[in-house]
This record gives structure tokens, sequence and C-alpha cells, in this order.
């Protein structure tokens, strides 16, 4: 058993009963680069943009008893800092250190690895559920997947898990992230996009929004976010950029 498979498997043991098993649940795996170069403004930017969307979500009565988020952070290695559960149960201050390198590659293992024993469990207790949402938000790139044959597994296990909808897989990159290779990673199978510098509160707002949104869906419909990009009535100064 690896180092990895001990924390995944230790996560799953610890994690939170479902807050309402006769609703659809939506789990929500969100990843977030805690390496050296978001020390600072940035890392205490994460910390706040959680808080946001853990108060966003926690005044909608509906969307706080559908939504179950995980929140994983990676640098030298990847970690479940808290397992899927209802918004309530999210601390209100997620504290977080930045340092080391960019273990991405054993955060989208550990993530996915995290929905499917996720899915499993709602399956085991009789939870319908929506398709999952894999949330990576990052400002580099990963050095865990530098040789071919390991990005490329990870390739295809991100691209073949969207494509059978498994997950939805949306990252996220600041202006210094390698937007390349994140594309590549997803290929045509979800969606990559770049946040304006360290506007992440604005970002966990959108994504409050969107996911709190699924309460007036079905399960098996394509839930439909609303573009960062754009301007809109909600969103006259975007925060986001097309990459």
């Amino acid at each position: 058993m690896t180092a990895r498979n001990s924390q995944s498997r230790a996560s799953v043991d610890h994690s939170f009963p479902v807050a309402n098993p006769d609703k659809p649940q939506a789990a929500c795996a969100i990843l977030l680069d805690t390496s050296q170069s978001m020390r600072g403004e940035p890392i205490r930017a994460l910390e706040k943009g959680l808080a946001a969307y853990r108060e966003f979500l926690s005044q909608d009565e509906e969307a706080k008893v559908i939504v179950e988020t995980c929140i994983i952070t990676f640098s030298d290695e990847a970690k479940v800092v808290h397992p899927f559960s209802s918004v309530e149960e999210i601390p209100e201050t997620v504290e977080m250190k930045a340092g080391g390198w960019t273990a991405m590659g054993a955060a989208l293992d550990l993530g996915i690895q995290q929905i499917e024993d996720r899915k499993q469990y709602y399956k085991d207790e009789g939870v319908d559920y929506y398709r999952p949402f894999l949330i990576l938000i990052t400002d580099g790139a990963p050095t865990d997947l530098k040789t071919k044959t390991r990005f490329d597994e990870m390739k295809a296990k991100i691209q073949d898990g969207a494509k059978n909808r498994k997950f939805t897989p949306l990252f996220f990159g600041t202006g210094k992230a390698n937007f390349e290779k994140l594309k590549d990673l997803v290929g045509e199978s979800g969606q990559v996009t770049g946040i304006d510098g360290a506007r992440f509160e604005e970002f966990f707002v959108w994504l409050s929004k969107s996911v709190s949104g699924i309460k007036n869906s079905k399960p098996g419909e394509v839930i439909e976010f609303e573009d960062p990009t754009k301007k809109s009535r909600s969103t006259p100064n975007p925060f986001a950029f097309e990459v």
C-alpha cells in the first residue's frame, strides 16, 4: 500500500454521513495548489475564498443539504484536509500553509479516488446523486508528472473518467499556470479557465452559486455553469479569462 492510498482510505473512514439522504447529492472535490509559489497573499486569498463558498452555500436551505464538498491540498504531497460533507460541517476557516513542489498528479489521483469512494457510499446507502465535479486550482504545473508515461496515464484517467460520466473536470489557473499542460490533461472532456490574479473569493462565490443551482435540476441532466469569463448582471467585472 502506498502512502497516497493510505491517505485516501484514512479520509474515507472519517467521512461524514449524508446530511439529507432523501435528496440527490452533488459531490464537489476541490483540489487546491498550496505549493511554495502560493505563499503570502495567494494562500490567504484561498482561505477567504473557501470561507465565502461556505457562507454562500450555508444560506441556501436546500443546496446546503445537497452539495457535498471534499477539500484536497497539494504541495510535496496531496492530502485530504476535509472529507466529503455538507457545507455546514466545513470549518468556518480552513487554514492552509504554502510550501514545497506541485504534486498535482497525486492530487488528481486522490480526488478521483475520493469521488469514486463517495459514489460507492451513495450506492450502498441507496442515495441518488448527480455527476460529481473535479475542480482544480493551480498557479503552476505538475512536478510529479514529468515523464511522458506518467503524464499520459493521468491524461487518460481524467479524460476517460469524464467521457464515462464519472465526473466533470473543471480546471482553473492564475496567469502563471501552465495552461497548455492543463488543457492537454483535460482535452475536450472538461474545461480549463484562467483566474485573474488571486481573485479566489470571487471564484468561490461563482462556484457556490453554480453548484447551488443543481437543486433545480435532475440527476443525469447536464449542468450549465454561468460563463465566468463573460460580463453579466451578477458578474459585471469577470474574475476569469479564456485560455
